[in-house]
């Protein structure tokens, strides 16, 4: 599937918000887009929303897109929506060739409840369960990819690489000493600029009910708000994602017998606001 950007208005724009839907299903495309509109504020953002992605051919169409904004400015700063973590890869995939252009020392921060740490079966390739896999060898280091919010039971057995890993749990007793354990490993090493990629799943399903995999005692939006927040004080966040992001009930849950979809959706826009501050923090 191709996309053409050449008629969307990206010129001198701080922000570029990507809607990059995959699955099939309208009510996700609506809502993404209207997200999308949301944090669309003022002059200095522009928004590109791509039809749905081409299974087949979904690999070529964001990266195509992401590929063309960076050679347009490579100093562009880009976020996605998305209803699937695959995306993610390949949008992170991009910022790291760009930043390896540029010589810079980077790492990736990830929310989520899924470690995606899987090993790959060539006969499968990728997916979400091994995507946070398949990015570890493009860094200087494992430690260098950074989880928060991770559900130890459900890390798979054997995982490849020995990443930076918190879990929701400790989030909750001591959100400061992860914050500060985060910001400490980001300052010691170096870092120079920081990808956010956060995975709505990572959020508690009171939060957000519609969206796959939620569990219950996940992360709150305050807890985001919190940790994005200390990290854009010290340290430049050049791009950022945001996937699995549904709104209707679709999907069972067990954790939530009547998801709200204006729940979903004001909770949906406060991570959306969080993100999009954080990468305008360094302008």
């Amino acid at each position: 599937m191709s996309f053409n950007i050449d008629n969307i208005d990206i010129m001198n724009k701080k922000l570029i918000v990507i809607g990059a839907p995959y699955n099939d299903n309208s009510n996700d495309h609506s809502f993404i887009n209207d997200i999308i509109e949301s944090l669309v504020t003022d002059e200095q953002i522009a928004s590109i929303k791509i039809p749905q992605i081409n299974v087949r051919n979904s690999s070529e169409t964001i990266i195509n897109v992401v590929k063309m904004l960076f050679k347009n400015d490579p100093s562009q700063k880009v976020m996605t929506l998305s209803d699937n973590n695959t995306v993610s890869y390949w949008q992170i995939t991009q910022w790291l060739n760009l930043k390896k252009e540029q010589d810079k020392r980077f790492a990736i921060i990830h929310f989520d409840n899924h470690a995606n740490l899987h090993k790959l079966d060539p006969q499968i390739g990728l997916n979400n369960k091994n995507w946070a896999s398949l990015l570890i060898p493009e860094l200087n280091k494992p430690s260098d990819f950074i989880q928060i919010g991770i559900n130890f039971d459900l890390q798979p057995d054997g995982a490849p690489y020995e990443v930076n890993q918190f879990s929701s749990k400790s989030v909750y007793e001591n959100i400061g000493l992860v914050t500060k354990n985060v910001t400490d490993y980001l300052r010691v090493e170096g870092i120079d600029e920081v990808y956010l990629s956060l995975d709505m799943s990572v959020m508690d399903a009171d939060y957000i009910g519609p969206t796959p995999k939620s569990t219950s005692r996940g992360l709150e939006p305050h807890h985001v708000n919190y940790i994005v927040s200390a990290i854009t004080q010290e340290f430049k966040i050049s791009a950022a994602d945001i996937s699995e992001v549904h709104l209707m009930p679709h999907y069972k849950n067990n954790f939530l017998l009547n998801p709200q979809p204006q729940t979903t959706r004001i909770n949906t826009y406060l991570i959306g606001q969080a993100l999009r501050e954080a990468i305008f923090k360094w302008q």
